[in-house]
């Protein structure tokens, strides 16, 4: 079947010229672009409608439960701080670990696509990365001084949507 469907693309390149097949294929990238811009827009104002919705169904004014969950956000933000710069440590060394590998000249000779010492080098790598980014979850959730952050951010949140008016009548 793909050799079929390729088939009837060159042919089509062959007896159109390939000017037609770019330009075809610019206006792909084009509409594809558009449409990927139009889909993020839809997505954040849904996001946006879904929130004030979520406030108003349980009786809190959307123009003041809103500033609350940003509140929240940022503390939580800064309450995960330690994690967010361990979690970064670690994808700098991996990072630094791939780009040693790819540099090592007997283990990843120069095109020489698949070659298995430099795969298991890169390999030995991201093991190396997701134990040290699961090792920082798991420090975190013991961070007694993070959690209980955590925990004021949730709860500032909550006296923060409390204070807040009912939303007005339509």
């Amino acid at each position: 079947m793909r050799t079929i469907g390729l088939a009837l693309t060159l042919s089509a390149v062959c007896l159109l010229g390939p000017r037609a097949a770019l330009a075809h294929s610019e206006e792909a990238k084009q509409c594809i672009s558009q449409s990927k811009t139009t889909f993020k827009t839809c997505r954040t104002d849904c996001n946006t409608d879904y929130k004030e919705a979520r406030f108003a169904c349980r009786g809190v004014d959307p123009a003041c439960g809103i500033p609350c969950l940003a509140t929240k956000r940022e503390c939580g933000e800064t309450a995960k701080e330690p994690l967010t710069t361990c979690v970064t440590a670690c994808e700098q060394t991996l990072q630094a670990e791939k780009a040693a590998c790819r540099q090592d000249v007997i283990k990843c000779p120069p095109d020489t696509p698949d070659v298995p010492s430099c795969d298991e080098c890169i390999d030995a790598a991201q093991v190396k990365g997701f134990t040290c980014r699961d090792q920082c979850r798991e420090d975190f959730r013991r961070n007694q001084t993070a959690q209980d952050a955590l925990r004021k951010c949730q709860d500032d949140f909550k006296t923060c949507v409390q204070a807040c008016p009912e939303p007005a009548a339509d």
